[in-house]
C-alpha cells in the first residue's frame, strides 16, 4: 500500500514538473515577442527621428518659389491680353482679316549726321492701307521718344547722339505697321557763323573786329589763341581779358557784332613777347566742344 502512495506522489510530481516545463518556455516565447516587438518599436522610433520637421529655409524657399509662379502667371496674361490684342487688330468689324498697314521712309533716304545745333533735317514719310486708311503716323527716336504725329515733320537740336529713328503708321482699324527705320547723328556744334576784320595802326597795335557773330556766345565759353605758326604763344578766356586787350560792345557779355579785340608786341597779354607779331594767326574756340568759331586768321600787313 505505501508503495502505491508513493508511485502516485511521484506520478503528481512529474506532472507539476512537466507544467513548471511548459510555463517557463510559455514566458520565454512571450518574453521574446515582447523584445521583437520593443526592437521593432525601437527602429520606428529612429525612423521617426530621422525625418526633419519644416523649418523657416524651407518656408522662405516656398515663398518665394510662389512669387516665382505669380510673376510667371502675371506674365503670362500680359501675354494673352498682346496676343487678343494682336488678333483684334487683324479682324475687320465684318470678322475679315484685317491687312496692316505700310509704312516708307522717303526722305532721307540714308543714314546721315548733323553737326551743328541749328542744322535741321526733314523726315518725310508715306502710308498705304490696302483694306482702309492711314489713320495716323508715329515719327520716334531710340534716345528722345516720340518726335511727331505727322507724316512729315522738321527736327534739329536732339539730344547729342547716334539715334535710330523710326516712321510707322497705323490704320482705321487700330492696326500698327512694321517700322521703318534709319540712322541720324547728332552732334550739335555750334558751327557759329562768324567773321574777323584785322587792322594795324602806326605804333605796331592789331585792332581784330568781330564783324558777324551768329549766335551771340557767352564771353566765358570761349577761348582765344594767338600763335606763331602752330606754336602756341598765348590764350585764354576772353572774359578774362581787360579793356587793354578786349572791347565787348555794348556791355552785353556776349561775343557779338562790333566787339574788338587789341595785340601789341610787349603789352597786355603779349608783354612777355617782345616779337613782332606780323604774320601770327588768331583764332577763337568754344570752350565746351572745342571747335573753333570762324576761321583762323592772320595778322598780315
Amino acid at each position: 500500500m505505501k508503495q502505491v502512495i508513493f508511485a502516485i506522489a511521484l506520478l503528481a510530481m512529474a506532472s507539476l514538473t512537466g507544467c513548471l516545463t511548459d510555463d517557463d518556455s510559455s514566458v520565454d516565447d512571450n518574453t521574446d515577442t515582447i523584445n521583437d516587438s520593443t526592437s521593432d518599436t525601437t527602429e520606428d522610433t529612429k525612423d521617426d527621428e530621422q525625418i526633419e520637421p519644416v523649418g523657416e529655409n524651407n518656408l522662405t524657399s516656398l515663398e518665394k518659389r510662389i512669387n516665382d509662379l505669380e510673376l510667371e502667371v502675371d506674365q503670362l496674361k500680359k501675354s494673352l491680353a498682346e496676343v487678343q490684342e494682336n488678333l483684334d487688330n487683324k479682324l475687320n468689324n465684318d470678322g475679315t482679316v484685317n491687312s496692316i498697314p505700310l509704312a516708307r521712309i522717303d526722305y532721307p533716304e540714308t543714314n546721315t549726321a548733323l553737326t551743328c545745333i541749328d542744322d535741321s533735317i526733314e523726315l518725310i514719310g508715306t502710308g498705304y492701307d490696302s483694306d482702309g486708311i492711314v489713320w495716323s503716323y508715329e515719327w520716334a527716336s531710340d534716345i528722345d521718344g516720340v518726335l511727331s504725329e505727322k507724316a512729315n515733320v522738321s527736327i534739329s537740336a536732339l539730344t547729342t547722339g547716334n539715334h535710330t529713328i523710326t516712321f510707322r503708321t497705323q490704320d482705321d482699324n487700330g492696326a500698327w505697321s512694321e517700322a521703318g527705320n534709319i540712322n541720324i547723328e547728332f552732334k550739335n556744334n555750334i558751327c557759329a557763323s562768324l567773321s574777323m576784320m584785322t587792322e594795324k595802326d602806326g605804333s605796331g597795335k592789331w585792332t581784330i573786329t568781330i564783324v558777324k557773330a551768329n549766335p551771340a556766345i557767352s564771353l566765358d565759353k570761349i577761348e582765344w589763341f594767338f600763335n606763331d605758326d602752330d606754336l602756341l604763344i598765348a590764350s585764354g578766356l576772353i572774359s578774362e581779358l581787360t579793356s587793354e586787350n578786349y572791347n565787348d560792345e555794348g556791355d552785353n557779355g556776349m561775343l557779338s557784332s562790333g566787339d574788338k579785340f587789341y595785340l601789341k608786341a610787349g603789352e597786355g597779354v603779349l608783354s612777355d613777347y617782345s616779337s613782332s607779331i606780323n604774320g601770327h594767326s588768331f583764332e577763337l574756340k568754344y570752350v565746351p566742344t572745342g571747335e573753333s568759331l570762324g576761321y583762323r586768321i592772320t595778322l598780315a600787313s
